[in-house]
């Protein structure tokens, strides 16, 4: 677990990129800006800190892909055509119902139209071609 004045300078760090400057927004008291890039650059090579930003940066990376719930939620707007695309305009009929069929292929609605056989069923050979021998 990190100070408080180190998880700052990662979070600092993450937002800005910039080591001087997220020493500084930590709250990390500073003499100059020579000083305070000195002492970021040593925060940087401790292996806490590394592991840390690892994590935000993971975090971030994850926050980045859509998630099945968010796909459902914005899947539920179009489909109640309560979404907007970027000129104010409600997603048209047949685009809600897309949505709504791909909700319902998420949810598993469909599943009841599946058939699965399992097993042998016996086969029965019936011999209905009539014929008088020709």
């Amino acid at each position: 677990m990190l100070s408080p004045l180190r998880e700052a300078f990662c979070i600092a760090y993450a937002q800005c990129g910039n080591a001087t400057q997220a020493y500084k927004q930590a709250g990390y008291k500073v003499k100059n800006d020579k000083s305070a890039g000195v002492s970021a650059a040593r925060l940087l090579g401790n292996a806490s800190i590394q592991a840390r930003l690892q994590e935000i940066h993971a975090k971030i990376e994850s926050e980045k892909i859509m998630g099945p719930k968010e796909m459902q939620e914005r899947l539920t707007a179009i489909a109640r055509q309560t979404a907007r695309d970027p000129d104010d305009k409600a997603p048209d009929y047949k685009d809600a119902l897309k949505a709504m069929d791909q909700l319902a292929r998420m949810s598993g609605s469909y599943a009841a139209d599946k058939l699965e056989v399992s097993g042998e069923l016996p086969v029965v050979l019936r011999d209905d071609i009539g014929g008088d021998g020709g």
